[in-house]
C-alpha cells in the first residue's frame, strides 16, 4: 500500500522518556509526525527485568547468505562527495520525475525511504537509488491492534510485567512492538510488504527504528496456547540476547527477500554512537546492506561529536570511537552507510553558508568528516533542524549551498585518514581534508605554501589555524574554480607563530582550552533583564519543548531538557558591556533536584542543581549563578550531557548586574 504519514507520538512521563527520536518526520498516516529513530545518545531508563537472564530462551543461529551483489548496484562514491535524500514527500515533481537537486547542484545518489510519485504507487528511479520505508518491528499494513489481537496474538511483545504491551512509540497504541524473531510474522511481512514493493520497483527498504534497541522495553510474548515466553531482559541498551534475536530476524528476512531480488538493498536506521556495545551493534549488520546514521557528526544536531570522552563504557575519544567503527563497518563488514546530518542550526536555507559564518562553519564541518569517512558507497545528506511545521527539514529537495559542486572536485582518496599536528587528515588526489574534533583546544598546522587552496578560492596561508570542532576541505590551487566566493568570506589569515610540522599521533584527549581570564565588572551600570524560557525567540532542539505550567510566571515552562538531548538556546540575550553578571533561573525539579549544564556562548560553565519543588506543580525555585558576557547579544544553551539525567523544567532565566 502507499506510504502515507504517521500520527506522532505522546510524550512520556517526564521521569521516565527516553531521548530515541525527539525530532519529527513522515512516515504514515496524515499530517503528523513520529519521532525519529534517532541516533543521539539513548537514555538507559533501567527497565527492571522481570525475569532472569537465566530465564531467557536461547535464540535460533540463521546462517548467513552472503549477498555482494546487491550494494554493487548502487552508485559509487569513490570520487568526489555524494548525497543522499531522507525522504521525498515535500519534492516537487517536474514532467513525472521528483526534483530532488537544484540546477548546478550534484544529483541525489540515493534515496531513503521515497515516496511514490505522483497519483501513481511507483518510486522514481531516475532520481538514485530508491528504497521504500518501514518501521521494523511495527506493523504497518493492518495497523490495528483489535486485528493482531484476534488473528496473531503471539505476535505481540510484553513488558516484563507480562501485562503491559510494548510499544516503541507509546502514543501510536495500534502499533504495538512484535515479536520478530517468530517465522510466521516474518513470512507476512516479506510477502505483504517487501516483496510487492519491490515488484512496483523500489530497489529496496528502508528499516527506521532499527533493530540494536529495546526502546520498548520488550521482554516476551505468550504463545498461541497463552504461555508465556521470556526471551529479554527488558532493558533498552546493550541486552545481548535482543540484539542476537532481531539480528536473526533482520538476516531471515533478507535472506526471503533476497532469493527474488538478489540486488535489493535492506538499510537500517541504526545510527552508531559510544552508548551502544560495538559487539550488540554489529549482532544486526550480517543481514543489512547499508546502515542510516542519524547521530552522524553533529549528535543528532544537538552539537558536534567531539574528541572528549564520554559514553559507556567510558571511551576517552569519541570522535576517534565512532569514526574507527565506521570505517571497520565499511572496510571489513562490507556495508554502506548513509550520513544523516542534521545541523544544529534551526532552518537550513539555500545558499544560507554564502551570508551566515557559522553555516558556513557547520557546511565545512560535515563534509570534512564525511571526506575522512568516505569510501565506495557512502552518502550525505544536511538539512536543518526545524522545517515551517517543526520538524527537522526531511521530505525536501537538496538544500543548496555553493560549496556542493566545488567539493566534488576533490577527487578521490589515496588514503585512509590519519593523526598529525594534533588534528586528523585524509589526502585526496586533488585536495586534502582535515578535522580538529576537539571541543576546546584550536590547532595551528604547517602545510607546503601555496599548494591549497579553500572552497572559496583563497590560497590558504600557512599554518592554519582550525578552531576547536571545526573542518576543512581544501582543493589543490591548480583545481579549476567553479563558484563565487561567499559575500562575507574573508580568507584564512596567518598566524605569527609557526608550528613545526609534525606526523606525531593526535592526543587521544584534546588539551583543555586555556582559562579566559575574568571579564571585568559592567562598573556602575545597572542592568536587569529577563526573559521566558519558552519565548519564540529561543530555539529547542532535541526533545525540548514547551508545555503547561500553572505556576510559572507566563503559564508554562520548557520541559523534556537533558539526558543529552534536549537543549534549550536562549538567543540574542543583549547586555550593554562586557564584564560579570548573576544570571538566576527559575526551575522546576519536581520531587528530587535536577542539575542543569550551561554554556554561555559556547563556553560551558559549572554545572548548576535546581532544587526539589516537592511536586512538578508547585512554584518554581532559583538557583543563581556569576556569567562572564560580553556587551551586544550573547547566546545561553541549557541541556544535561548525561543520557541517564533529566535536567529541571526552565521558567525564566534573568540577567542582573552582580
Amino acid at each position: 500500500m502507499p506510504i502515507i504519514p504517521v500520527q506522532r507520538h505522546k510524550q512520556l512521563p517526564r521521569d521516565l522518556w527516553s531521548n530515541r527520536g525527539a525530532r519529527r518526520r513522515k512516515e504514515k498516516r496524515g499530517p503528523a509526525s513520529p519521532l525519529r529513530r534517532g541516533a543521539a545518545a539513548v537514555a538507559i531508563l533501567g527497565i527492571a527485568a522481570a525475569m532472569s537472564m537465566s530465564n531467557i530462551l536461547p535464540t535460533h543461529k540463521v546462517m548467513a547468505i552472503q549477498h555482494t551483489s546487491a550494494l554493487a548496484n548502487l552508485p559509487d562514491t569513490t570520487q568526489g562527495v555524494h548525497f543522499g535524500n531522507t525522504f521525498t514527500a515535500y519534492s516537487p515533481i517536474v514532467n513525472g520525475q521528483r526534483a530532488l537537486s537544484p540546477a548546478g547542484m550534484p544529483p541525489t545518489d540515493y534515496v531513503w525511504g521515497s515516496s511514490p510519485t505522483g497519483g501513481t504507487n511507483v518510486p522514481d528511479t531516475t532520481n538514485g537509488w530508491q528504497e521504500t520505508y518501514t518501521p521494523w518491528r511495527r506493523e504497518t499494513v493492518n495497523q490495528n491492534l483489535a486485528w493482531l489481537k484476534s488473528n496473531h496474538p503471539d505476535w505481540i511483545e510484553y513488558k516484563c510485567d507480562r501485562t503491559t504491551i510494548a510499544y516503541w512509540y507509546p502514543g501510536q497504541t495500534d502499533m504495538p512492538d512484535l515479536d520478530m524473531t517468530n517465522p510466521a510474522y516474518q513470512s507476512y511481512f516479506v510477502n505483504t510488504f517487501a516483496l510487492p514493493a519491490l515488484a512496483r520497483g523500489y530497489q529496496g527498504i528502508s528499516f527506521d527504528n532499527g533493530p540494536d534497541i529495546n526502546l520498548g522495553g520488550e521482554c516476551g510474548h505468550y504463545d498461541a496456547n497463552h504461555n508465556w515466553v521470556a526471551q529479554y531482559s527488558g532493558a533498552i541498551l546493550n541486552d545481548a540476547a535482543y540484539a542476537t534475536a532481531n539480528g536473526n530476524a533482520m538476516l531471515s528476512i533478507a535472506n526471503a527477500i533476497h532469493v527474488q531480488y538478489p540486488n535489493a538493498t535492506l538499510t537500517s536506521n541504526q545510527g552508531y554512537n559510544t552508548y551502544t556495545l560495538k559487539s550488540n551493534w554489529e549482532k544486526v549488520l550480517p543481514g543489512v546492506n547499508m546502515i542510516t546514521d542519524e547521530y552522524s557528526f553533529n549528535s543528532d544536531g544537538t552539537g558536534f561529536v567531539t574528541s572528549d570522552a564520554g559514553g559507556e563504557p567510558r571511551i576517552s575519544n569519541q570522535w576517534l570511537d565512532q569514526m574507527q567503527e565506521w570505517q571497520r563497518t565499511q572496510k571489513v563488514l562490507n556495508k554502506g552507510i548513509f550520513f544523516i546530518d542534521v545541523l544544529p542550526i534551526t532552518t537550513l536555507t539555500a545558499y544560507e553558508s554564502d551570508t551566515d559564518a557559522s553555516v558556513r562553519a557547520d557546511v565545512q564541518w560535515v563534509l570534512a568528516n564525511y571526506l575522512m569517512i568516505k569510501y565506495n558507497h557512502t552518502y550525505v545528506d544536511l538539512v536543518g533542524n526545524q522545517d515551517a511545521s517543526g520538524n527537522a527539514q526531511y521530505g525536501y529537495p537538496m538544500i543548496p549551498q555553493h560549496e556542493y559542486p566545488t567539493v566534488e572536485q576533490i577527487g578521490s582518496a589515496t588514503n585512509d585518514f590519519y593523526a598529525s599536528q594534533g588534528v586528523y587528515m585524509r589526502d585526496y588526489t586533488n585536495g586534502l581534508t582535515i578535522v580538529n574534533p576537539s571541543s576546546g583546544a584550536t590547532f595551528s598546522v604547517n602545510l607546503p605554501s601555496g599548494r591549497y587552496k579553500d572552497l572559496y578560492g583563497h590560497v590558504v596561508t600557512t599554518p592554519l589555524n582550525l578552531a576547536p570542532h571545526t573542518g576543512a576541505v581544501l582543493l589543490l590551487t591548480d583545481t579549476p574554480a567553479n563558484m563565487p566566493a561567499p559575500a562575507t568570506s574573508t580568507p584564512v589569515p596567518a598566524t605569527s607563530t609557526s608550528v613545526p610540522a609534525t606526523d606525531t599521533p593526535a592526543p587521544a584527549i584534546a588539551p583543555p582550552p586555556a582559562t579566559a581570564p575574568p571579564l571585568p565588572s559592567p562598573g556602575n551600570q545597572a542592568f536587569s533583564a529577563s526573559i521566558a524560557a519558552g519565548a519564540a525567540s529561543n530555539t529547542f532542539s532535541g526533545s525540548a519543548r514547551v508545555g503547561a505550567c500553572a505556576a510559572c510566571s507566563g503559564g508554562d515552562d520548557v520541559q523534556y531538557l537533558g539526558r543529552n538531548n534536549g537543549v534549550l538556546r536562549v538567543n540574542g540575550l543583549a547586555v550593554p558591556a562586557d564584564g560579570a553578571y548573576t544570571m538566576t533561573l527559575a526551575c522546576v525539579s519536581g520531587p528530587s533536584a535536577r542539575t542543569v549544564d550551561v554554556a554561555v556562548n559556547g563556553a560551558a560553565i559549572a554545572p548548576l542543581t535546581c532544587p526539589a519543588n516537592g511536586s512538578w506543580t508547585a512554584a518554581p525555585a532559583t538557583v543563581s549563578a556569576p556569567v562572564s558576557l560580553r556587551a551586544g547579544a550573547n547566546t545561553l544553551a541549557f541541556y544535561n550531557s548525561d543520557p541517564a539525567s533529566p535536567a529541571p523544567d526552565l521558567d525564566r532565566i534573568t540577567i542582573a548586574t552582580s
